[in-house]
Formats: structure tokens, C-alpha cells, sequence
């Protein structure tokens, strides 16, 4: 069995991008045996890549190190081993909700409705704690998690629930900052702020929080249906499943409003929302519900481990493709856009002007589907403009959808779009601390 310093390596839980996760014992001085996840970074890449890699995984390791709550994987420490920094992490000895998810319809076991809208209202109390954590000052840290999504929310075997992954988080005092225009985030759970390149806030991680919820319940999230964030942006709501459960549906259509005054303002609220229709659902303890649902995942292989540090992909950089045999999924980006003027007014969102709009959006939801089918990914480019408050308001002639070439409406946001997007740097690099 191989060490890394204090630690007996059992096996390597994944990797990809340029860090990897392995799972490993401990012996104290009693004999007793601890299992963690250490994480560290791969030694691979340019100098340059490495050295911004270095600072993302230092940035991360400084947020989780402040972060003590029973819905987050713990850090239980941060150590040099042989000049590597390596991150100690709780191991959650369970499954990722995207394995979940691809793996529920084969057994016929889709997650009730009373469970996934606990187990989402667990990952709101987790963005609550989150969004109002101080430094040891007293200081907030001014957290966005900006990569809600099935990949991050880990559901142990015992029924807990955990949201993992700070890779990409937006806090205060972040080292390597992300640079104006440049996306971070998974595609089909960003908000429309965060997919044009603009300022985030928690309002952002309610957006991904309801686009999770709707992929608990359905297997997608509402904004990979066809060309829905471009609707989104033109005004439309997005057209949810139409046999949600009228309060579930409420609830999904109010944290994804386009206007960030619109939705939950807090992940509190959304958390309270979401524990009310779970408990109007369950009898019994969700946690045993869910550690007895989880059984019926028993002999699903955990390997295929998900969570990520995309943060640590640079737009000049080079990382590996996701394996041949990995099937399309939502997929962590890191992309430039065009984007210069990223404000936001304490509202949400500023209204945008008819002669802004025009130099608005080109993106990328209409390469989507040949984007996936090549193995990448789409993004959203913008032109120096913020989402409106009441977007179908904003008069813009007749604008050209992407892929669809069809005239958008009257008041449409979205600019032509893009034939190509000719620097972005697109990868899905899977490191987790599941088991």
C-alpha cells in the first residue's frame, strides 16, 4: 500500500483536470483507524498552469478551512507533504446526485418528491450557512458557491447530505481572481448573470438550487431543453415539467426567475419553502428515508467520481478531454466572453438599453447540441450588457437565435449569435471525496 505522509493511499477516487482525490488511512496512537479524501494537485501542465492551479487549490483550501457545517465536507486539514500542498477532507462514504440520477432509472427508483425536495432544502441550509459565513474577524466572506449541481451534492449512505467543492467559489479574498468576461460554472445550472459573465451574488447558487431541484425530479435541469436560457433571457419563463406537483413547481419557477429581485432573496427562505412541502410529504425521518432509499444503490460502483476543481483550467491552458467512454453530461466550464461592464444594481438586475441590447449576447445555446455531440460545450458570450429587470420591455429589432436562425420577439435580449467561440477552454475535470 503506497503513503503519502502520514496517510496509507487505499485508492484513487478520481481525477481529472490537473488535481486528483484518494481515499487513505490513518492510525492514531490508539490503533484506531480514520478514513479521509486528500486531495491534491497533479503534476502536469505548463509552469504558468501550475503556478495558477496552485493559487485556485490554496483559495479553495482557505475557504473550506472557514466552513463548519453538518451539510458541507469538513477539511480536516491542510498539509505539505513532500512540497505538495494536500487538502484532508471528510470522506462521505455514499454517491454524487448525478451518478444518482443515471443510474435511478435503471432500477426504477427515481427519488420520491418528498425526498428530493429534502434533500435540496438540505443543500439550501448549506448556501445559507455559506452566503452569511464571517472570517475569524468577524468579516464576511462575501461566499457564492457559483457550481450548484447534481456533480457537487453528495448523499451518503447513512442519509446525510453534503454540498461539496468550493473549487470555482467566489469569496473576498480569493487569490486568483476571475477575470472580468470569463465564465466559471456548469452548464445548465447557471444563472443568467453568472452565464453572461456578469457579477454574482446568492441569488445566483437559489437559480442553480432550483435547476437542481427540477433535475432531481425529472433527470434535467429546465435550462438543457432546447434553446430555454435563450428564451430565458428574451423574457420567457422557463417551461418547467409539466407534472411537477403545483407547489414543487411554485417553488422551482420562483428561484429561476431571469430577475435576480424576483426569486428567493435568501437561501433560507428557499430552505424554509422547501422543508414545509417535504414534511407536507414524509411521515418519517428523512434522513432513515433516505439511508433506505440509498440501499438500493448498494452495488453501485462509487469510481466514476464527480465533484470538481474546474477553477483550475485556464482559458490558455491545456487539460485532458473527458474519457471516450464518459457519456455527455452537464459540464464545468471555464470560458472567456466579450463581457466589459459587469454591474448590477442592488435590485438584481439594471434595465438595459435598446442600443446595449444590440451589442448584447452571442452565445452559445445553439451550438449546444453539436457541442455535446463533439464532446464540448456551448457558452454564453457576452457584449457589455446586464440582465434587465423586465427584459421584454427592452426594444430590439428582430435578432437571430443561434442554430435556429429564427427571428427572436420583439424585445429580445439576445444579439446574434456567435458562428464560433474561438478561445474558449472547455473541460469536465471529476475529483470528488466520495466513496
Amino acid at each position: 500500500m503506497d503513503t503519502l505522509g502520514p496517510y496509507e493511499v487505499v485508492r484513487q477516487l478520481g481525477s481529472g483536470g490537473m488535481a486528483e482525490v484518494l481515499e487513505a488511512v490513518t492510525i492514531d496512537d490508539t490503533g484506531a483507524k480514520q478514513r479521509v479524501a486528500l486531495k491534491r494537485i497533479r503534476p502536469q501542465g505548463s509552469e504558468r498552469e501550475r503556478a495558477a492551479a496552485l493559487r485556485m487549490f490554496n483559495d479553495e483550501a482557505r475557504v473550506t478551512a472557514q466552513l463548519t457545517h453538518p451539510n458541507l465536507v469538513g477539511m480536516l486539514d491542510y498539509m505539505d507533504i513532500d512540497g505538495e500542498p494536500v487538502q484532508v477532507l471528510e470522506l462521505v462514504d455514499g454517491l454524487d446526485a448525478r451518478t444518482l440520477l443515471r443510474h435511478a432509472p435503471a432500477r426504477d427508483a427515481q427519488l420520491p418528491v418528498g425526498l428530493a425536495l429534502h434533500v435540496s432544502a438540505e443543500v439550501a441550509k448549506a448556501l445559507a450557512y455559506v452566503h452569511d459565513a464571517d472570517d475569524d474577524s468577524g468579516q464576511p466572506l462575501g461566499l457564492v458557491h457559483r457550481d450548484v449541481n447534481p456533480a457537487n451534492v453528495l448523499i451518503a449512505r447513512s442519509g446525510e447530505v453534503k454540498l461539496a467543492d468550493f473549487g470555482i467559489a467566489m469569496s473576498r479574498d480569493r487569490e486568483e481572481k476571475t477575470r472580468t468576461g470569463y465564465v466559471k460554472g456548469t452548464v445548465g445550472y447557471m444563472a443568467p448573470e453568472q452565464a453572461l459573465g456578469q457579477d454574482v451574488d446568492a441569488r445566483s447558487d437559489i437559480f442553480s438550487l432550483g435547476c437542481l431541484l427540477h433535475a432531481l425530479l425529472t433527470g434535467r435541469s429546465p435550462t438543457r431543453e432546447g434553446d430555454a436560457m435563450l428564451d430565458l433571457l428574451s423574457g420567457a419563463q422557463l417551461e418547467l415539467a409539466a407534472d411537477l406537483p403545483d407547489d414543487v413547481s411554485s417553488i422551482v419557477e420562483k428561484a429561476t426567475c431571469v430577475a435576480r429581485r424576483d426569486r428567493y432573496q435568501r437561501a433560507d427562505e428557499l430552505a424554509q419553502a422547501l422543508a414545509s412541502a417535504s414534511s407536507a410529504r414524509l411521515n418519517d425521518d428523512p434522513t432513515e428515508l433516505l439511508r433506505s432509499w440509498m440501499s438500493g444503490f448498494d452495488d453501485v460502483d462509487p469510481a466514476d467520481v464527480s465533484g470538481r476543481l474546474d477553477a483550475l483550467l485556464l482559458p490558455e491552458g491545456l487539460l485532458p478531454e473527458p474519457p471516450s467512454d464518459q457519456a455527455p453530461t452537464e459540464t464545468t466550464l471555464v470560458a472567456p466572453t466579450t463581457a466589459t461592464d459587469s454591474s448590477n444594481d442592488e435590485g438584481g438586475d439594471s434595465a438595459t438599453s435598446a442600443a446595449t441590447a444590440r451589442r448584447a449576447l452571442g452565445p452559445l445555446l445553439g451550438l449546444v447540441a453539436a457541442a455535446v455531440a463533439a464532446g464540448a460545450v456551448a457558452f454564453i458570450q457576452s457584449r457589455g450588457t446586464t440582465v434587465p429587470e423586465n427584459p421584454s420591455r427592452i426594444g430590439v429589432p428582430e435578432l437571430v437565435s443561434a442554430g435556429s436562425k429564427q427571428p427572436l420577439p420583439p424585445g429580445s435580449l439576445v444579439a446574434e449569435a456567435a458562428s464560433a467561440l474561438p478561445s474558449a477552454q472547455v473541460a469536465s475535470a471529476s475529483t470528488s471525496t466520495r466513496r
